[in-house]
């Protein structure tokens, strides 16, 4: 519980200065966002692209029109999360006054659940991977290109943790405490940082593809499941190591058609089946629980539905207890 009392911790607590947080942030998504602005502009005033091709890239991520790497195209998606990671990082620590880490944790950074967290998780991927695969094998295709694949790991692994680390730290850190501290209950801190999360991912791709209701379910599921670990565990290190594998092994290893992020992976998927995604997911979540649950000592789940901060008694029983 003391993860969520991190936010108690402050120069300014008014729910104004987290809207002040929000309002900073989507300008420093605009400002990250500028230079690939600029490339698809430029495109199409010199005739390269249509408009309509300038709308897809803009949803698809998809930067074969303009005839740029996924590298490059990758690089230009993630400027909006570098800049807003750090306009989050000036804003806690400035406007707030906090330590930075303490959105992570109220004590050392625990590296080693990280690296676990990654390590498991990605290990939980690549065997989903494989009984999506014996399913059907036709629409798997490896291609292969070093050429392309080594630059693009590049920015895979030294670029996109900023990503989801931003993410992270802005929705199971920043608002899970601030919300939680609000509530004075951590399981309305998770069922709402959970809602913001779906949303955030309402405009990508597969959305459209696979169905508004089963993939907003998925994500919500997700973020439901990444908040209550943060709660259990009394920080925010094992979220990390779960999203950055989610998506350093997306973009890197298998992507498939219709993905948020559309890169030169060494396996291509044609086409999936989202129940199987998301029944399978939903296994993977389940597994990592109970290893989690046995390697470390995670809090209670009631401490889900016990108020953040003591409740103080009528003044009628502190006076009898003063007086006895």
């Amino acid at each position: 519980m003391s993860f969520i009392l991190e936010a108690n911790n402050t120069k300014y607590k008014r729910w104004g200065w987290y809207v002040l947080c929000i309002l900073c942030l989507i300008i420093a998504f605009m400002i990250g966002q500028s230079p690939l602005t600029a490339v698809v502009r430029k495109s199409l005033d010199k005739g390269l692209i249509t408009q309509t091709e300038a709308v897809e890239i803009q949803q698809t991520a998809n930067f074969e029109v303009l005839g740029l790497s996924s590298a490059l195209g990758l690089l230009l998606i993630l400027g909006s999360f570098v800049v807003a990671f750090v306009m989050l990082y000036l804003f806690v620590i400035t406007v707030h006054g906090r330590k930075f880490k303490s959105l992570i944790t109220t004590g050392n950074i625990r590296w080693e659940r990280i690296g676990f967290a990654f390590i498991v998780w990605f290990v939980l991927a690549a065997l989903t991977e494989c009984i999506l695969y014996f399913r059907d094998p036709d629409v798997y295709h490896v291609a292969i290109d070093w050429s392309t694949w080594l630059p693009l790991m590049l920015v895979v692994l030294f670029v996109l943790p900023l990503q989801t680390s931003f993410e992270e730290l802005f929705i199971r850190g920043y608002l899970l405490q601030g919300i939680g501290l609000a509530a004075n209950r951590p399981w309305i801190a998770v069922v709402t940082t959970a809602l913001i999360f779906g949303l955030m991912h309402l405009g990508n791709p597969e959305i459209k593809q696979f169905g508004h209701g089963i993939m907003m379910f998925y994500y919500i599921s997700v973020g439901v499941f990444l908040a209550t670990l943060t709660i259990l565990d009394d920080g925010l290190e094992l979220a990390l190591g779960i999203h950055a594998a989610t998506n350093i092994y997306g973009a890197g290893f298998v992507t498939f058609t219709g993905s948020a992020i559309q890169t030169d992976a060494l396996i291509k998927v044609e086409l999936i089946n989202p129940v199987w995604l998301v029944a399978l997911s939903y296994l993977s979540m389940i597994g990592f629980i109970f290893l989690v649950l046995s390697r470390y000592h995670l809090q209670n789940w009631k401490v889900l539905f016990a108020p953040v901060r003591p409740i103080p008694l009528p003044i009628s029983e502190n006076s009898m207890n003063i007086e006895s």
